[in-house]
């Protein structure tokens, strides 16, 4: 078989063909691997719409990645609107267009449904799930200004987070992974 990069660990034969078990075809540590272009992928971004259309599901409310020991994605396993789903990643490769099977999908959702209008002295707690994903930060603006960054995030084991935010002029707030944002949320303190 031929790759333009194995991610730095070559698979073993039993992640390509699960059937298939040979002693010599093991997965192995692949540093020259830094040397090719396609070493290096830039994350990508869906909405939780745009990747149910993509994948042909109902409305995703939940996804986790099942790697195999050397790290490719084995099966993706969706919680849609219609109950659980588990796709191949191979199908999941072809419907996406990525390159390999070197991918995980993580989740990274900043809750819409906090009070959009709050008393100025009062903190509000944004709940959040970044799961799989790192580093995640929390970042926030007023109006004409540009972005500012917070210190990177640590999500507990499930990827949930809860942030505090202090806002005390209206601010929109938004969680960033790499150059992935979510979709804002808006906060006005009312005094």
């Amino acid at each position: 078989m031929y790759g333009s990069s194995s991610g730095g660990r070559t698979a073993a034969i039993g992640d390509i063909d699960p059937g298939v078990s040979l002693p010599y075809l093991v997965s192995r540590p692949d540093p020259s691997d830094r040397l090719s272009p396609d070493h290096h992928w830039k994350p990508i971004g869906f909405s939780g719409a745009a990747l149910a259309r993509r994948l042909h599901t109902g409305r995703i409310l939940d996804v986790r990645t099942i790697s195999t020991a050397s790290g490719r994605a084995r099966v993706i396993v969706l919680r849609t609107d219609h109950g659980r789903l588990l796709l191949p990643a191979a199908q999941v490769k072809a419907l996406l267009g990525l390159r390999s099977l070197w991918f995980s999908i993580g989740t990274l959702s900043l809750d819409s449904s906090p009070p959009s209008r709050t008393p100025a002295s009062r903190a509000v707690l944004l709940q959040a799930v970044a799961r799989a994903l790192d580093p995640v930060q929390l970042e926030w603006k007023r109006l004409g200004q540009p972005w500012h960054e917070t210190a990177s995030l640590k999500p507990n084991n499930a990827g949930d987070l809860t942030l505090v935010v202090h806002p005390r002029k209206p601010t929109l707030y938004r969680l960033i992974v790499g150059t992935v944002p979510t979709p804002t949320i808006a906060l006005r303190p009312v005094r």
